[in-house]
């Protein structure tokens, strides 16, 4: 597995993407939020050409649990609500 490189990030959007679209099969997130929170809600999309999206993950999960998510082999420009904490491998 090798984890990829983003090239910028739009902190107001939530969107981090890569310099060009590549392969990727695994996405990971860390959440570091408090964990008094009883839950958090997340929702993570991908592009293959940074404007047509696709829900990867719409949901909750508690505080500081980690997502690891392995999809079918796929061009990822961009991802959409993506705050720093996160990985896309190949």
């Amino acid at each position: 597995m090798a984890w990829l490189t983003f090239a910028d990030a739009d902190a107001t959007a939530l969107t981090r993407r890569l310099a060009a679209p590549q392969l990727a099969d695994t996405l990971e997130l860390s959440l570091t939020h408090d964990r008094g929170q009883a839950w958090i809600g997340a929702k993570l999309e991908l592009s293959a050409d940074g404007s047509t999206w696709h829900t990867l993950f719409d949901s909750s999960r508690r505080p500081g649990d980690n997502f690891k998510f392995t999809f079918p082999p796929q061009r990822v420009a961009a991802i959409l609500g993506a705050p720093d904490c996160i990985r896309l491998a190949r």
